[in-house]
């Protein structure tokens, strides 16, 4: 009786041991640090949205003082993936596991789906069909996936469904062109039109990869003058959907890239 009791007794000792084995081992692994070859046009912002890690950690992790003059093509980065996700607003292509985006990253309000505004006077709906994407839909009517996440209240890892009714935005930019996500920061306009000969200034809508510099090198504005002007913090970081404004009375560019659009007179 003793030695039956005993058995019974190992084996529930094996059988909590195995519990605890299983508990163990479904505990989610941190993520193994990767490197990073910095490309031609790469951005931090950019490079931390493809991993999901926020741009200020991987700065401080491979010791990056300027985003502009010290990140260079060929330069290798740690991927240090202790660092807190990512929370700009570019796209996070690899969200990593247990990542949620809310759409506020998108610069708009809103949550799941169900709470999608309601079409607007001049909005069509789309009845979503077997097999296809957001992304799919974007390309087939030739508009931004941004911009119908916004409209229909979706986040980027939010998934649509066959027979889901989208609200398709009147007025929305074409496909791969990132929308405005955002109005211009408070004061950017405040000085335009007094002083310094010139007045008003046209709008630009920073889109992926941009910088400040390649923005002024496209439509011939010194760079130093588009950062004060839209009250940038140095070094005049930018995010995709921010909304530059383009004083008329800035100097031209004086950098090193190539101006694609001279301003009369350049």
């Amino acid at each position: 009786m003793k030695k039956h009791v005993r058995w019974m007794l190992i084996g529930a000792l094996t059988s909590l041991g195995a519990l605890v084995v299983t508990a163990q081992d479904t505990t989610p692994a941190q993520p193994v640090n990767q490197t990073y070859e910095v490309q031609p046009r790469d951005t931090l912002d950019g490079i931390g949205a493809q991993f999901d890690v926020r741009w200020q950690c991987l700065a401080e992790v491979n010791s990056i003082e300027n985003v502009y003059t010290d990140l260079k093509p060929g330069m290798v980065l740690t991927i240090d993936f202790s660092c807190p996700r990512y929370e700009g607003l570019d796209f996070v292509s690899n969200p990593r596991e247990g990542a949620t985006v809310p759409i506020e990253s998108l610069g708009q309000g809103g949550g799941a789906a169900t709470d999608a505004p309601a079409p607007g006077p001049d909005d069509t709906t789309y009845t979503v069909r077997e097999a296809q994407t957001l992304d799919t839909i974007a390309q087939e009517l030739d508009i931004s996936v941004i911009s119908l996440q916004i409209a229909n209240g979706l986040g980027p890892s939010d998934r649509i469904f066959p027979g889901q009714t989208l609200v398709i935005p009147a007025g929305a930019p074409a496909y791969g062109v990132f929308p405005p996500l955002a109005n211009p920061i408070q004061g950017a306009n405040s000085d335009l039109g007094q002083g310094g000969g010139g007045s008003g200034g046209e709008e630009y809508v920073v889109q992926p990869r941009d910088t400040v510099d390649q923005i002024g090198a496209r439509f011939d504005f010194q760079t130093a003058c588009l950062i004060e002007r839209n009250n940038l913090e140095s070094p005049g970081i930018v995010y995709p959907g921010q909304i530059l404004v383009l004083p008329e009375d800035c100097p031209r560019y004086d950098g090193f890239d190539i101006v694609t659009n001279p301003r009369d007179g350049g």
